[in-house]
């Protein structure tokens, strides 16, 4: 890996998966330790699919995905719109973050914010078991519990 600051910034040159070419690519930081440690994903991510399918499924994606899955299954509309009511929920409070990001406190945090909001412990409880079965359904779910530290 090779740095180089430009101004304030470090920046990295990173081979580019799709066509082979090395691209000099922002590392987004001021301080070496933290470029270094983001120059070394984007590396890992330019030679290692799987991590980069990880590293890019969101839960905008999982759920998608997930409710294309119970409509192929043919699930009753109810179920349906049930699972899709609940992911309403994730979706607003988690954003469009990468699945990898989600962490233990960011659930607790999440039950916290969905108590203070009046929903019931069992209402929130179903909005993460429907949450557990879309991040199930991934295609690299796999992948995302081996690297998600």
């Amino acid at each position: 890996m090779q740095l180089k600051k430009r101004g304030r910034i470090w920046w990295t040159y990173i081979t580019n998966p799709n066509g082979g070419r090395r691209e000099f690519v922002t590392t987004g930081c001021q301080d070496k330790k933290a470029a270094e440690a983001v120059a070394a994903d984007l590396e890992r991510r330019a030679v290692d699919p799987a991590y980069r399918a990880a590293h890019e499924e969101t839960i905008a994606v999982a759920t998608e995905r997930y409710l294309s899955e119970c409509k192929a299954q043919k699930l009753s509309e109810k179920t349906i719109v049930f699972y899709t009511q609940r992911m309403r929920h994730i979706l607003r409070l988690f954003l469009d973050i990468p699945l990898v990001k989600i962490t233990r406190d960011a659930v607790i945090q999440y039950g916290n914010t969905r108590q203070e909001e009046g929903a019931s412990e069992h209402s929130i409880w179903k909005e993460l078991q429907t949450f557990k079965s879309s991040v199930q359904s991934c295609h690299c779910c796999q992948t995302i519990q081996h690297t998600n530290h």
